[in-house]
């Protein structure tokens, strides 16, 4: 899912799964805007971001500061749930957190939850160079990279 879904228009949704300690695991692509619909702003558009909708930059005074999903998320589950924040500017990284969230779900311990910080260069309306910056440097100063919560798990799994 997006952020914009996840955190804004479905966030009940993940919510209650988390809540309920489903065995699923949910993945959600943060890019900082409503990247499908326009380029709008996001629960998770950075202080200061320029969208669609607010063209001189988003207000925290007006809309508050971004979604900090994953730690919401982890507050919120109960014992046995793994919840990580990864990049794709370190696939490695997020390939490994993918896998340890699908084998939680797999062992049944709990609810597994991954956000992936990844750009969109169309409606941020910046060229290559520009945009690996942005993830890379910006993102991460709001969206600490890393596990949240993560079982314990026994030796070999």
């Amino acid at each position: 899912m997006g952020d914009g879904g996840g955190y804004a228009i479905g966030s009940q949704h993940l919510v209650n799964s988390a809540a309920r300690n489903e065995k699923i695991t949910a993945i959600l692509v943060n890019n900082c805007n409503y990247a499908m619909t326009g380029g709008q702003m996001a629960p998770t558009t950075l202080p200061g971001m320029k969208t669609e909708t607010t063209p001189y930059g988003r207000d925290v005074e007006q809309t508050g500061y971004p979604t900090q999903g994953p730690e919401m998320v982890a507050a919120i589950t109960q014992e046995g749930a793994y919840v990580a924040r990864g990049t794709i500017s370190n696939l490695k990284q997020l390939k490994g957190y993918l896998k340890k969230a699908l084998k939680n779900q797999m062992a049944g311990r709990g609810f597994s939850f991954v956000e992936a910080l990844a750009t969109c260069p169309t409606n941020w309306r910046t060229n290559a160079k520009d945009t690996w910056a942005f993830l890379e440097k910006e993102m991460p100063k709001y969206f600490k990279v890393g596990e949240i919560k993560s079982p314990a798990v026994k030796e070999g799994e």
